[in-house]
């Protein structure tokens, strides 16, 4: 009852519903995420691009993690590892358990020349989960 009359409440004021999976960059220090320049194996220039993120389940079933990209970009390779909270290590098949929260972990190699030190790397963030539904999300790192 309180349920549902919080969600009637949030999308009188506009919070329409709370989507599926919740994404945001993981500010914790154990966590970083970064980018820096690199050299492809074909020795042209890159970036890799480490980015933790923080995915909070909303809903009664778990997500698996099926694909990553950052759009706009030509990625050479992915790498994804979900936190498992009894083992603490990553793994690419632990789910996001269902309502609660998991460090993701995405490490990307991409065909890009590096910017600027001093510039911010910016991307969307698109998550695709074990059903094909995607989730996206702003990525900034400094």
């Amino acid at each position: 009852m309180l349920n549902k009359a919080w969600r009637s409440l949030r999308t009188r004021l506009g919070g329409g519903p709370r989507r599926p999976l919740r994404l945001m960059v993981h500010r914790a220090p154990m966590y970083p995420s970064f980018w820096e320049p690199l050299v492809l194996p074909d020795g042209q220039p890159g970036l890799l691009v480490q980015i933790h993120i923080e995915a909070s389940n909303n809903t009664d079933h778990s997500y698996r993690i099926a694909g990553a990209e950052l759009l706009g970009l030509t990625v050479r390779q992915t790498t994804i590892g979900v936190r498992d909270p009894k083992t603490r290590s990553f793994a690419a098949d632990n789910p996001v358990p269902a309502r609660h929260i998991a460090t993701v972990s995405l490490q990307f190699r991409i065909d890009a020349e590096p910017a600027p030190p001093e510039a911010p790397f910016r991307a969307t963030l698109v998550l695709t989960d074990h059903v094909g539904a995607t989730h996206s999300t702003q990525v900034i790192l400094h």
